[in-house]
């Protein structure tokens, strides 16, 4: 069959073809920025499930409300004072603050 007249290599140019000039255009390997919900998604799925997280908007020492977040292990009591996070700006931020500052105090 001669190239042109239907055969399946040409169909397959023609469709790449044709979602090539539908895609945006992106970097070479293909790496979708990391949004917010993303980014809070993975880190929730990366602390363990008897971990308990407390994150609040609170204001800060100037009065501007931020976020803080605190993470505690599953010994701690109810009436504990939590370690929390500095106050950041994004709620993912602080949670992954105090994600890291827990990582660092364990063995």
């Amino acid at each position: 069959m001669q190239p042109g007249n239907g055969c399946s290599s040409c169909a397959v140019r023609r469709a790449r073809a044709t979602l090539e000039c539908r895609r945006p255009p992106m970097s070479h390997n293909y790496a979708t920025p990391m949004t917010p919900e993303r980014r809070l998604a993975r880190l929730l799925s990366r602390i363990p499930d008897d971990r308990i997280v407390r994150i609040e908007k609170t204001a800060d020492p100037h009065g501007a409300l931020r976020w803080r977040a605190a993470i505690g292990g599953a010994d701690a009591a109810p009436g504990d004072a939590p370690d929390w996070s500095a106050f950041c700006d994004t709620m993912p931020d602080a949670l992954e603050a105090a994600w890291r500052a827990v990582r660092g105090a364990g063995p």
